[in-house]
C-alpha cells in the first residue's frame, strides 16, 4: 500500500472517531433528566459536594438524609462515617428507590475496601450484582448512549 491511500484511510478514522465522540457528548447532555436539574440525585451525579453538603444540612433526620450524608463522607473519604449512615438507609432504599440502592451500595463496596474490610465488600458487591444487575453507574454520569451514532457517522461522511 502506497502511502496516499494509507494517510487518506488515517484522516478517514481520525474524521469518524471525531464525529462519533461529539455526537455521543452531545447525546449524553440532552439525554440527562431536565425535570430538577439542581436536584439531590444530579448533585450526586455530577459530584457537586458543596451543593450536597448544603442541602444534606437542611434536610431532616431519616433515610435520604442518611443515603445522602453517607455518599458525601464516602466521596470525601470519611469510611468510618460512610458506612454507618449507608447501611441505616439502604433498607429504606431498595424496594422504593432501586436507583439510590444501588448507589448505596457501591458507595458502602468502597467504603468497604477503603477501610479493609474486604469480606463486607465482596459482600456489599455480591448484593448489588444480585439485586441490581442493570444499574449501570457510567450510564448514570452519561446518560443513555446511542449505538447507531458511529453509523449515523459513516452515512455523513458518505454523503
Amino acid at each position: 500500500m502506497t502511502g496516499w491511500p494509507r494517510t487518506l484511510i488515517c484522516a478517514a478514522c481520525v474524521l469518524l472517531w471525531t464525529a462519533s465522540s461529539s455526537a455521543s457528548a452531545g447525546l449524553a447532555q440532552s439525554a440527562r433528566p431536565s425535570a430538577a436539574p439542581n436536584g439531590p440525585d444530579d448533585e450526586v451525579r455530577d459530584y457537586r459536594l458543596h451543593a450536597l453538603d448544603a442541602r444534606v444540612q437542611s434536610l431532616p433526620p431519616g433515610v435520604e438524609r442518611d443515603y445522602l450524608a453517607g455518599v458525601l463522607a464516602g466521596r470525601r473519604g470519611h469510611t468510618e462515617e460512610s458506612i454507618p449512615l449507608l447501611t441505616r438507609a439502604l433498607p429504606g432504599l431498595r424496594d422504593s428507590q432501586p436507583q439510590r440502592a444501588a448507589i448505596a451500595l457501591e458507595a458502602l463496596a468502597e467504603g468497604y475496601v477503603s477501610s479493609y474490610r474486604y469480606r463486607e465488600a465482596a459482600r456489599a458487591y455480591d448484593d448489588l450484582e444480585q439485586h441490581f444487575a442493570g444499574f449501570d453507574p457510567i450510564a448514570y454520569v452519561l446518560g443513555p448512549s446511542d449505538d447507531d451514532s458511529l453509523g449515523n457517522g459513516l452515512t455523513e461522511l458518505r454523503h
